[in-house]
């Protein structure tokens, strides 16, 4: 199930903008949250707990990385659940030219 969107109207988006949740579209999010539903509760949990820090959560690649676009601090629930002891965090920034 591939999107329709054409990506070059999505950069344009991008550069016009900047990240906002409709212009961060991942054809491999539905099936990896099929797959693996943890996945989808973290992205749900992100987006519920951050509202008003992030301008987008999404999944980036194949599932490896849910990431949260704007605050860098992460909710606080990723340091207070067991579920989350074992998950890598950090810091990352766009290099914009």
């Amino acid at each position: 199930r591939l999107s329709q969107i054409d990506p070059l109207l999505l950069l344009e988006k991008i550069s016009k903008s900047g990240i906002s949740q409709d212009v961060c579209v991942n054809d491999l999010e539905t099936p990896a949250f099929e797959v693996v539903p943890s996945l989808k509760r973290l992205k749900q949990r992100i987006a519920a707990a951050g509202r008003g820090q992030y301008d987008a959560v999404f999944m980036s690649g194949s599932g490896s990385t849910i990431v949260g676009v704007g605050s860098p601090d992460p909710p606080q629930f990723v340091y207070d659940d067991e579920d989350y002891q074992n998950v890598f965090i950090s810091e990352a920034k766009f290099v914009t030219i």
